[in-house]
């Protein structure tokens, strides 16, 4: 019984991420793949933390490099 537990965990987390990315694919093929900026980490080796919310109020946060200097919270900021 031991045994079948971290394959239904391991299931579990393997759909989970598939369903992540097919999200993320289709989101990011749509024209208006944009959000607004609620919060920004400072820069560490050029790479920050973003979060924000699309028109959606889908909330993001993720990883980005070498964004504008000049973005701050409340700005609107495109993925493409």
């Amino acid at each position: 019984m031991r045994k079948i537990y971290p394959l239904l965990l391991a299931l579990v987390l393997f759909g989970s991420c598939t369903a992540l990315k097919e999200l993320h694919a289709e989101r990011m093929s749509r024209p208006d793949s944009q959000f607004r900026i609620h919060a920004i980490s400072p820069l560490m080796n050029g790479y920050c933390l973003l979060s924000g919310q699309d028109d959606d109020h889908n909330q993001y946060s993720f990883i980005a490099k070498d964004i504008p200097h000049t973005l701050k919270i409340g700005d609107v900021y495109s993925m493409k």
